[in-house]
């Protein structure tokens, strides 16, 4: 992974979401795959805060069905409306 990107996520996160958050926004992107890590940059340059969660949520779902994360890691992520079946 490029650390130098990853550096760039995670000051985009310290913009985009809440304080409290960041930790868990953090480990989570150090999971994701490098181009979702491309997808959250172009987001935050574009502003579009909403959809920077949204795909927060989408990499841990997309990590869930990799067997990478629990459904219970990540516990403020992940969109209330996708199921998650074990």
């Amino acid at each position: 992974m490029d650390k130098e990107k990853l550096k760039l996520v995670n000051k985009a996160i310290q913009k985009q979401i809440r304080k409290d958050l960041w930790l868990e926004a953090k480990g989570l992107v150090k999971l994701a795959p490098e181009k979702r890590l491309d997808e959250l940059l172009e987001l935050h340059k574009a502003d579009n805060g909403n959809i920077f969660c949204l795909c927060l949520d989408s990499i841990k779902y997309d990590l869930w069905k990799e067997n990478k994360v629990t459904k219970d890691d990540f516990p403020n992520f992940g969109d209330p409306f996708i199921e998650f079946h074990e």
